[in-house]
């Protein structure tokens, strides 16, 4: 059984939250918003989850520290407009060894430029930059292509994810 930290209140944490705890997992709910903690913790439920009774041993808390320390694995679920910040505010309290993993979705910001190029920055991005990454693993259609330090981060970063994408389709063809 793990300690789970679900990083966001909302109907995609919460679900995954339910999940978790139904396969034995020790789950904290975190959420920067007291309204919506308060609310978990009295109703027991989440609004866009009707039915969907959360368990008593469920812990709900807008404390960082209570909702990060001493657990295996920290899941962020939080908006994506949101991620940079949180991860930010976590990155103080993530301990060595800790696990994260990000199931926010969508897209953080993008703007237009002059020239009329388009950039996009996808939250994962943003955690790569508050966070400090000690291990790294790059899956493509669900493979392990890659893995390594810190530093593949900073390799990401610079030549981007074609090469892992080329590295994975190679392999599939060989496989």
């Amino acid at each position: 059984m793990a300690k789970v930290c679900i990083l966001g209140g909302g109907s995609w944490g919460i679900g995954l939250s339910v999940v978790l705890h139904k396969n034995g997992h020790e789950v904290t709910v975190w959420s920067a918003v007291p309204a919506e903690i308060q609310m978990l913790q009295i109703k027991r439920m989440n609004k866009m989850l009707p039915g969907v009774k959360l368990p008593e041993d469920m812990i709900f808390t807008t404390d960082d520290k209570q909702a990060t320390e001493g657990k295996d694995l920290l899941v962020m679920a939080v908006a994506s407009s949101y991620t940079r910040s949180t991860a930010h505010r976590i990155s103080p309290l993530v301990a060595q060894g800790q696990k994260i993993v990000s199931v926010s979705k969508g897209i953080e910001e993008y703007q237009k430029s002059k020239d009329g190029a388009l950039l996009i920055i996808t939250h994962s991005t943003r955690i790569l930059e508050s966070l400090h990454v000690d291990k790294t693993h790059v899956l493509v259609d669900g493979r392990l292509v890659a893995e390594g330090d810190g530093s593949l981060v900073d390799e990401i970063n610079e030549n981007g994810f074609e090469q892992f994408i080329a590295s994975a389709n190679e392999k599939g063809e060989n496989d």
